[in-house]
C-alpha cells in the first residue's frame, strides 16, 4: 500500500544571526548536533519515519552572508557550505538508503533583502512537491523521544493523517501562562489529538484577551503551538500562494494558509494538532538550536559530548578557537583546550 505521506521539505534557509558568531562560518542548520550537522539529522528522522523522497529548502548566498563569513576564501559565503554539504554529502549519503535528496532555494524579498519566512519557503518547493502530501520540517527544531524504542514525533504525526481531507498540524504544548508566539483554541478528540477552531500568532493579552482564555486547557494551563512538524495535504500550497504577508515582518506564516484552507467551506478540510506531551503516553525532548545556549546546551550532556567534540575537530580551526572561548565561559569547570588545534 502506497504511504500517505511519502515527502518532506525541510526548511533550512535561516542564517541564524541569534546564534553569531558561528553562524558566520555556516548556517545554523549546519552546526553539529553531535557527530552530524543539525540538518543531517533533520534528513535522518524523515527517512526512518518511511519517507524516501526529500527537498531541503537553501538560499544562495547575498551580500550579507558574503560579507560575514569568516573561513575559506574560496567558498563564497555561509550558504554555500551548506549547499556544498547537500549536493557532495547528503544526496549521496543518503541515496545509498533509498532517499532521494534534492535542494531548492528560497529567495529573499526585495523590499527587505530578508526571506519572506516558513510559508514562502514551502512555496518554494511546489514543483518538488506537485499533488502530494507532505511533511513540513522546521531545520532548527528537533524533538526526540525521551524513551527508547519509541516512535518519532515525525511518525507519531503521520500516524494521525487521513491523508485527503484533514491536515495534521504539528504539535501543541501545555504552558502555565500565555505565551509570545503561536497560541491555539480548539478541541480534545482522543488520541492525542486537538480538532483546531482558531490558531493566532502573537495574540496580545487585552485585544485577544476572549481568544487566549478560549485557549485554555480544563486544568488552566494554556494551549501553545510549537511548529516543528506540520502535515499537509496537496492543497495546502495553494492557500500558502494567496496568504497575505505579515505587516510587521513582510512574512508568510504556514498557519496563515492552513486557517485559509479550513475556512474554505468549499473544501471542508479539518486540522488537528497532536499533543506532543503525549495523551498516548510519550514524551519528547526539545532541542531547540535558534539560540547559542540552546545548540551548546544540547551538545554538551552526557550522550553527545565526545561525538560532539570529535565532530569540532573537523571544523575550521577559527570556528573552534571561537567554540572553545564560548564553551570555557558558560562551562568553566571542563577543559576546552583541546579544541582550535587543527584538529
Amino acid at each position: 500500500m502506497e504511504p500517505k505521506v511519502s515527502k518532506a521539505v525541510i526548511l533550512a534557509a535561516g542564517a541564524g544571526s541569534r546564534v553569531q558568531p558561528f553562524t558566520s562560518y555556516m548556517p545554523k542548520t549546519m552546526l553539529p548536533y553531535g557527530s552530524y550537522p543539525i540538518l543531517y539529522h533533520q534528513v535522518d528522522i524523515a527517512y526512518n519515519a518511511g519517507i524516501r523522497d526529500v527537498v531541503i529548502v537553501s538560499r544562495e548566498d547575498d551580500e550579507k552572508t558574503v560579507l560575514g563569513y569568516k573561513n575559506d576564501p574560496k567558498i563564497k559565503g555561509i550558504f554555500q557550505v551548506q549547499n556544498d554539504y547537500i549536493n557532495g554529502h547528503l544526496k549521496g549519503e543518503f541515496a545509498k538508503k533509498g532517499v532521494k535528496v534534492e535542494i531548492v532555494y528560497q529567495s529573499n524579498n526585495a523590499e527587505t533583502g530578508k526571506p519572506r519566512g516558513p510559508g514562502d519557503a514551502v512555496i518554494s518547493a511546489e514543483r518538488y512537491i506537485g499533488k502530494d502530501n507532505y511533511a513540513v520540517i522546521l531545520g532548527d527544531l528537533i524533538l526526540e523521544p525521551k524513551e527508547k524504542g519509541e516512535k518519532s514525533l515525525l511518525e507519531n504525526i503521520l500516524s494521525r493523517f487521513d491523508g485527503e481531507n484533514d491536515i495534521v498540524s504539528s504539535s501543541v504544548l501545555d504552558m502555565d501562562s500565555a505565551r509570545e508566539g503561536g497560541m491555539i483554541r480548539g478541541e480534545y478528540c482522543g488520541n492525542g489529538l486537538i480538532k483546531i477552531m482558531e490558531i493566532r500568532q502573537k495574540p496580545r493579552k487585552e485585544e485577544d484577551k476572549e481568544f487566549i482564555d478560549g485557549c485554555r486547557t480544563p486544568d488552566g494551563k494554556y494551549r501553545a503551538t510549537w511548529s516543528g512538524i506540520y502535515i499537509l495535504n496537496k492543497y495546502s500550497i495553494g492557500y500558502l500562494k494567496t496568504a497575505t504577508p505579515r505587516k510587521d515582518r513582510n512574512e508568510i506564516d504556514i498557519e496563515d494558509g492552513l486557517m485559509m484552507q479550513c475556512l474554505d467551506e468549499n473544501r471542508k478540510t479539518e486540522a488537528y494538532a497532536f499533543d506532543y506531551k503525549g495523551a498516548d503516553g510519550t514524551r519528547y525532548i526539545e532541542r531547540n538550536f535558534g539560540s547559542v545556549g540552546e545548540w551548546l546546551s544540547h551538545n554538551v550532556e552526557e550522550k553527545t559530548i565526545v561525538r560532539f567534540v570529535e565532530s569540532l575537530k573537523r571544523q575550521p580551526e577559527g570556528f573552534q578557537k571561537e567554540v572553545a572561548e564560548e564553551l570555557a565561559k558558560r562551562y568553566p569547570d571542563r577543559d576546552w583546550s583541546i579544541l582550535g588545534k587543527n584538529g
